[in-house]
């Protein structure tokens, strides 16, 4: 097993936790500029621009249905508002964005069988090598450009990026 399996713990809350601990990341205008798709200058740095890297919240969404298959651990009830996150709408929004997330990304690192002496069967192995991009780095980026504070979603602020927007 690894650490993010299992019935829920603080030790497996917190694996979870150090995935993504910085989620929403602050890039400067020039960065902003060359992307295919519009963003928000940031309320009160408005020489810097949102945006997070879809891999956080394609954990964030994986963590939240985690979570709501233990509706007792974590005391979650849809009827309280600080729970928004497990209601209905919300967890069909995340399980729609890992839908997104594994089409786009498609590992097709072949899943192999072996035989299982103990069970005298064959088996699926799970546990092969994968080529994967390294996450650890992809952390350190989200990091250093962590945004301070939070979004101001009430806050309209010109945007003159010149981009379109991409549906």
């Amino acid at each position: 097993m690894t650490p993010y399996q299992g019935y829920p713990s603080p030790e497996v809350d917190a694996a979870w936790a150090a995935l993504y601990p910085y989620v929403e990341a602050a890039i400067p205008k020039s960065e902003a500029a060359k992307m295919a798709n519009k963003t928000s200058p940031i309320p009160g740095d408005e020489s810097n621009y949102f945006v997070i890297p879809e891999v956080f919240h394609t954990l964030h969404c994986l963590d939240t249905l985690r979570k709501a298959l233990h509706p007792d651990y974590y005391n979650l009830t849809t009827a309280d508002p600080p729970k928004l996150l497990f209601q209905p709408g919300h967890m069909d929004h995340c399980i729609d964005v890992i839908r997104q997330s594994l089409i786009c990304s498609a590992d097709v690192t072949p899943l192999v069988k072996i035989w299982d002496e103990e069970r005298n069967r064959t088996l699926g192995r799970t546990d092969v090598v994968h080529e994967c991009r390294d996450f650890s780095k992809i952390q350190q980026w989200a990091e250093a450009h962590h945004m301070q504070g939070s979004f101001d979603a009430s806050v309209y602020l010109e945007n003159d990026l010149n981009i379109p927007i991409l549906y």
